[in-house]
């Protein structure tokens, strides 16, 4: 009488049968005669069994039984399989429904893949039973971390695409804000606030592929399940330190810089031991860097409070908008370690964030672009000031020039009148020194003239008047 259209599927969530270090067929349980060697509470991994006398490790291989009755008028049903660590077999029934992975009794043995599966399959009886085969050398946490969902096909299919839906949404308006502040960084790299923000984006970009719904495996389903689990680790070692080191870029007064620096150097070793081991070695390192990442948020709201405190611009929207993050990044981790179900909220929370941030970035963007218009403005008008004083001293030092030479050219003019007074002084002085001895040797000469001309002849006489008519 279940209404799955209003309730949604059924989590197939209590104790399931475990055969440990047994591989199990359908055809094996028909006698009635096998006893479980305990039961796993859904969800949960191997470890977490609690039997007396009997205490699981992480990695080994079981099978799981889970009997079931069908609801009743419902025929074409679907399951969906959350990624189980880290390889297994599912049978309904005498049916094999499907198989991720390859999993065997030991690590050679073993294929793990990390994959989501959505089953769809059709009931023909009314007692059924899902058979899994669980195999795990790999990684810790082996077994069934999270439980499956089983419900009409159509119900199945419609909550699957709303999630998938709103998973895209995430993965667009991340890999917008990757690349418009990678722009923005391109063409301003002397601020590098916006690039930690695009490498922030990038790194949940990549965690919500990777992590998610799982995109990035239905579209490469041949990706190899080290590489998956690599990305998934050193993403997660890498978001800590970029988120503060963006928080000190965008509120430089409040942070504290060498505490940033020790964080770069605390992540750096987690992230070259992923590089340089396999998981069954780096896989321990969740439960240790989980401490240090939560150690980081509380560094990250230290800054905030302070840039709060200094009256930072948009401080407090920056604080409120943190506040989601470590709530929902303490679920998640809780329930990997813990194995309970309690959705997975931190790429909301960061989605929430990023929204926020990113419209404080745009809003300082566009305050300091006001501020380079008014100083623009100011330089320009003091440009046109700087002109006109330039042209007033111009025309000044026109006038100057004018008055400088017309200066020099009567000082040339006199100096050449005084030179030409001075060549006419010369011989006007001669000739009025020599003046009066001309006089008075004209008038000696004239007495003389008396007394000569009487004793001179017609002819001489002649010849003396002729010389003073030429003279």
């Amino acid at each position: 009488g279940r209404d799955f259209a209003a309730a949604g599927p059924i989590p197939l969530r209590g104790e399931w049968e475990l055969y440990w270090e047994r591989f199990l067929g359908p055809g094996d349980f028909r006698d009635g005669a096998l006893v479980p060697d305990a039961y796993l509470s859904v969800p949960g991994g191997f470890g977490t069994v609690q039997t007396p006398g009997l205490n699981l490790p992480d990695k080994g291989f079981a099978t799981l039984r889970l009997r079931w009755r069908a609801p009743p008028g419902v025929r074409h049903m679907a399951l969906r399989l959350r990624p189980v660590i880290s390889s297994y077999r599912l049978y309904l029934n005498d049916r094999l429904l499907a198989q991720v992975g390859v999993p065997g009794e030991s690590y050679d043995t073993t294929t793990p893949q990390y994959l989501e599966s959505y089953v769809p399959f059709v009931v023909d009886q009314a007692e059924n039973e899902f058979v899994l085969q669980i195999a795990n050398f790999h990684i810790w946490g082996g077994g069934l971390n999270q439980a499956p969902a089983m419900g009409p096909e159509d119900v199945m299919l419609r909550n699957w695409n709303l999630q998938l839906g709103f998973e895209f949404l995430q993965l667009g308006a991340f890999l917008i804000m990757l690349l418009y502040h990678l722009g923005l960084f391109y063409y301003r790299s002397t601020d590098r606030t916006t690039f930690y923000f695009a490498a922030f984006c990038g790194l949940v970009l990549i965690r919500i592929l990777v992590f998610g719904e799982r995109v990035l495996i239905y579209f490469l389903p041949w990706l190899h399940w080290e590489f998956h689990m690599k990305l998934n680790y050193i993403t997660y070692f890498l978001l800590g330190p970029v988120l503060l080191y963006f928080f000190a870029g965008l509120y430089p007064g409040a942070a504290r810089r060498w505490w940033n620096r020790l964080c770069v150097y605390i992540s750096l070793p987690f992230v070259a031991l992923v590089l340089l081991t396999s998981s069954a070695v780096y896989g321990y390192t969740f439960h240790i860097y989980s401490v240090l990442f939560m150690a980081m948020q509380v560094l990250m709201f230290d800054l905030l409070i302070r840039a709060v405190r200094r009256r930072a611009p948009w401080s407090l929207v920056s604080l409120i908008s943190m506040l989601a993050i470590p709530a929902a990044v303490l679920n998640d981790i809780l329930g990997i370690i813990f194995h309970r179900e309690a959705g997975v909220l931190a790429p909301a929370a960061a989605f929430i964030m990023v929204l926020t941030h990113a419209i404080i970035l745009s809003m300082r963007f566009s305050r300091d672009l006001t501020a380079v218009e008014i100083s623009r403005d100011e330089l320009e008008d003091k440009v046109r000031q700087r002109t006109r004083d330039l042209s007033t001293t111009l025309e000044e030092l026109q006038m100057t020039q004018s008055r400088l030479v017309h200066r020099e050219k009567l000082a040339a003019l006199g100096q050449l009148t005084s030179s030409i007074a001075h060549e006419i002084n010369n011989p006007l002085g001669a000739i009025g020194a020599s003046s009066s001895i001309i006089r008075r040797a004209f008038q000696d000469s004239l007495r003389d003239l008396r007394e000569v001309l009487p004793e001179l002849s017609e002819e001489e006489r002649s010849h003396f008047y002729l010389l003073l008519e030429r003279a």
